[in-house]
């Protein structure tokens, strides 16, 4: 089983997939494999990357949360955020005067339409709904809550909130502008450990690739774990190997190479 990010691994700059990673998918899944896309963005858009590369796995969302089955018209799993959780998580993003983003049942939850709001949902390729308040919202257990602004801002704030929620949350900060929050099961880790569970593959007959710090856990856990491109720290850190991105088609490269030394596929 092949479980590929997105951003930064399979899609480049201008968020568009090269002909040879999706020629490489197609050679992979030709030869037997399960490909399947793991991504911190949200389902329609996880969804639409899916649809284009042709993958044949159930798709992750949301870092984890959400996974759809591989025709997209059902989610195998959803781990939502524990309402008081979301709540705490509200007021400390309040209280760091973050932008903060809502999503529940694959929208986006917003009280103003700034800039930052309305650049996210342009490149989702969705539209933003508004809301005088948050708050009842948050009570009905979200998806994720993501604090969005200027990278010095967001640093701090992951590093508050993971002190601040401790084991009762994941927090990610997948890009230096974006700090996630979610169930502490909405990991890619446990997502695809339940994924791959359904196909009868453990870690030894996986592979994930990611670059981003919301990718460490199933790099960790996958047998043959990838860092790509100008990764994270921790990512690299994980990683069994690192490999180009996709301005250079990384993941082509390796998925061919492992094609020819037979070691992807059945």
């Amino acid at each position: 089983m092949l479980a590929l990010d997105v951003d930064g691994r399979i899609a480049d700059k201008g968020y568009s997939v090269p002909d040879r990673i999706k020629a490489a998918i197609s050679d992979a899944i030709s030869a037997g494999a399960v490909v399947s896309i793991a991504t911190g963005r949200m389902r329609r858009s996880a969804l639409r990357y899916a649809e284009e590369c042709r993958t044949n796995g159930p798709t992750i969302s949301y870092q984890g949360a959400v996974t759809t089955s591989t025709d997209g018209f059902s989610d195998i799993h959803t781990e939502r955020l524990d309402p008081q959780t979301a709540a705490s998580t509200l007021i400390s993003m309040r209280n760091a005067s973050a932008h903060i983003n809502l999503y529940a049942d694959d929208e986006i939850w917003v009280e103003d339409e700034n800039e930052w709001a309305t650049e996210y949902a342009v490149r989702m390729k969705t539209e933003l709904r508004l809301t005088e308040s948050l708050d009842h919202i948050a009570s009905t257990g979200p998806t994720v809550v993501m604090a969005v602004d200027e990278p010095e801002l967001i640093a701090g704030l992951a590093v508050q909130l993971r002190s601040e929620l401790g084991a009762d949350a994941a927090v990610s900060h997948s890009l230096p502008h974006f700090c996630e929050v979610a169930s502490v099961r909405a990991t890619k880790g446990h997502a695809l450990a339940r994924v791959s569970a359904d196909y009868g593959f453990g870690p030894g007959e996986v592979i994930a690739i990611g670059d981003g710090e919301g990718d460490v856990s199933m790099i960790e856990w996958a047998g043959l774990g990838v860092a790509s491109g100008a990764a994270h720290t921790a990512a690299k850190a994980a990683a069994d190997l690192h490999i180009p991105g996709p301005d250079q088609c990384g993941v082509a490269d390796l998925v061919q190479t492992l094609l020819s030394q037979g070691k992807l596929g059945r």
